[in-house]
């Protein structure tokens, strides 16, 4: 199944060495691969999340079409610069809330989760981003879903 995450932002991400650059400042173990300029990429980003492939789609989108979709949220905005992650792996969620949250960071922006219905704000998305590697971990591990007899 594949989720969804979005990015509505201040200001444009100017680069992936500026968006690494964030994601190093918050002392992320995630690796962007670089590509060609993110204004128009559309499709998978690579990613390495501690050495594992960790990457997710991601491209920018329009605000009005995700404020007509999602009218039961105050999404603010309008947003001029919206980016859509999407994911189908846990490494992927990882990788996915890891970049968000270095995002915002550098753009002044919000994070949207659909699935839980969610607004964070920059401070929000690092705990959120980081409660997500641990959750992926307790999955990866059997701690989640283990039932005691």
């Amino acid at each position: 199944m594949t989720m969804e995450a979005y990015a509505f932002c201040a200001r444009p991400i100017g680069s992936i060495e500026e968006w690494q650059a964030s994601i190093d400042a918050l002392g992320f173990d995630l690796k962007l691969k670089p590509a060609r300029d993110l204004a128009y990429h559309r499709g998978h980003l690579p990613a390495l999340w501690r050495g594992r492939e960790a990457g997710f789609e991601f491209g920018a989108c329009a605000f009005t079409e995700l404020a007509e979709t999602y009218e039961d949220i105050d999404l603010g905005g309008p947003w001029p610069y919206t980016y859509a992650f999407n994911f189908a792996t846990l490494p992927g969620c990882a990788g996915t809330w890891l970049a968000l949250a270095a995002c915002l960071a550098l753009t002044d922006g919000i994070a949207f989760d659909p699935q839980e219905g969610k607004i964070l704000r920059a401070r929000e998305s690092v705990r959120y981003a980081q409660d997500t590697e641990n959750g992926v971990d307790q999955i990866e591990s059997g701690q989640v879903g283990r039932t005691t007899s």
